[in-house]
């Protein structure tokens, strides 16, 4: 298992769901346990729901992030229980990490956060994704 961490989101992504897939878009799809704990929330589920290939984007989205290519890296899967935006405001470094979790996709239980970070974090997102990307990759 490899943990991705973004302030108070972890991501701890277990394995491919269907590794002898023979269609590729089955083959992407990984295990994933989410946990969020703030000071009035703690918030944790599972669930097949993180394409392999659209994490490897939003890897890449914040590294381009963090080297000023663009303002913005947004993950959004077609499963969209857990979507990500990060964002640069102002000229200091500082980044808005909007979050959208929704355990059970369709039920009326939905949570959204607005937290604050500082881009010298982007790093350790961009290496901890990588990380698990090849961890998943490992145990195909």
């Amino acid at each position: 298992m490899a943990k991705i961490t973004i302030g108070q989101l972890t991501l701890n992504i277990h394995e491919f769901s269907y590794p002898k897939a023979s269609d590729p878009f089955d083959s992407d799809w990984l295990n994933v346990q989410v946990e969020c704990k703030t000071e009035f929330a703690d918030i944790s589920f599972s669930g097949v729901f993180l394409p392999y290939s659209q994490l490897a984007q939003f890897g890449h989205d914040v590294d381009r992030l963090y080297r000023s290519e663009t303002s913005v890296a947004i993950f959004e899967p077609l499963e969209p229980s857990v979507i990500i935006e990060l964002k640069k405001i102002g000229n200091l470094g500082g980044i808005v990490f909007s979050l959208e979790l929704e355990p059970v996709l369709g039920s009326a239980e939905r949570y959204v956060f607005e937290f604050q970070l500082d881009q010298s974090f982007l790093p350790e997102i961009v290496s901890s994704i990588k990380s698990a990307m090849a961890s998943a990759e490992a145990q195909e």
